[in-house]
């Protein structure tokens, strides 16, 4: 054996022990996986050269290094996985530390009796944000407004703030880190479940302008009609109420409802309208978790999978060059098909 294979032995022998023996760090097992098969691997390669290729023709392999080579892919592959994971699960914990924080820095907030109460997300919105404030209370002062700041990096949270002083139905949440219009909603929810809103319907409503707050009454009108429907969901096309609707747009959303039809099960004319209202009673079995637009289909995942009556009712949707550049772009519809498919079949 050559000094160089010596040196690559000696050190693979190490590994091999470090891997075993090593403790006064915890080390995951993964890893102490990963450095006992490179310490393996230095020994066959460089004091056991026929063994390897023994083992690689077992598996079709001329050359025992191409064993390696592929091995090694396939833990790399793994490790990238790996990562992936523990990236999501700390991830987890970070959003439900600031989302605990944030319901707690409320908790001693007075609470709000009401028939309906709107859950906003709100993030960089300080265009509009106050003129929708005053536009919902203008319509009916008698509502309450749950508005999740979720880590505005501009003057939103202090235009909040102020209406908050103007307005006694009106209730801000504050996420000191941007977690995602899904979180903002789930931490709404939450504060709402946890009895600080006591009202009948839940809406979900977007601080954009997009949205009329005038269609709130006739989507109110069908739980008085129909009581056995428990879920009330917003549709562009129902009545085709949709106004300055960029043509590319259209046919992304008219694919997106193809789509989520056939995952969800259930058959919608708008699958990704946020206008929806909610008895409060089924609210403790709307968890949503997946991350940006594709929380919709979740809920609808949802909807379908505990049977939760539901109705659709057509509603106007206002398209401006603000929407439209603060929107869900294009290329997301990839990653929401994605997040829909693993949450659904993983």
């Amino acid at each position: 054996m050559s000094p160089f294979g010596f040196i690559l032995t000696f050190f693979g022998v190490i590994l091999i022990f470090g891997a075993i023996f090593y403790t006064q760090k915890k080390i995951s097992l993964f890893f102490r996986f990963c450095i006992f098969f490179t310490g393996v691997s230095l020994i066959l390669f460089t004091a056991f050269p026929s063994i390897l290729r023994k083992l690689g023709l077992l598996f079709g392999l001329e050359r025992g290094a191409d064993l390696l080579v592929y091995a090694s892919v396939a833990i790399l592959l793994y490790s990238v996985v790996f990562l992936l994971q523990k990236n999501v699960i700390l991830s987890t914990k970070i959003t439900r530390v600031i989302r605990t924080m944030t319901l707690q820095s409320v908790a001693d907030f007075p609470i709000i009796s009401t028939k309906t109460a709107l859950v906003m997300a709100c993030y960089n919105e300080e265009s509009v944000i106050a003129d929708t404030i005053e536009k919902i209370f203008s319509f009916d002062k008698n509502l309450a407004i749950v508005v999740i700041d979720d880590g505005s990096q501009d003057n939103s949270l202090v235009i909040l703030q102020k209406l908050s002083a103007k307005f006694s139905n009106l209730r801000i949440l504050y996420h000191s880190q941007n977690l995602g219009q899904w979180a903002a909603l789930e931490t709404g929810f939450e504060y709402i479940r946890q009895g600080n809103i006591e009202s009948e319907y839940i809406v979900t409503f977007d601080a954009d302008g997009q949205m009329d707050i005038e269609d709130l009454p006739k989507m109110l009108e069908i739980f008085k009609k129909n009581p056995e429907i428990s879920v009330v969901l917003g549709s562009r096309f129902l009545e085709q109420k949709s106004y300055n609707m960029p043509f590319f747009r259209k046919i992304l959303l008219k694919t997106g409802i193809i789509f989520t039809n056939l995952v969800s099960g259930i058959h919608l004319t708008d699958t990704h309208n946020g206008y929806r209202v909610f008895r409060k009673n089924i609210l403790p079995k709307i968890r949503i978790s997946l991350d940006g637009m594709s929380h919709a289909s979740e809920i609808l995942d949802i909807i379908a999978r505990e049977k939760i009556p539901f109705r659709e009712c057509g509603v106007k949707i206002l398209y401006s060059d603000y929407s439209l550049h603060k929107g869900q772009k294009s290329s997301n519809s990839v990653k929401i098909a994605f997040n829909i498919i693993f949450k659904k079949f993983f």
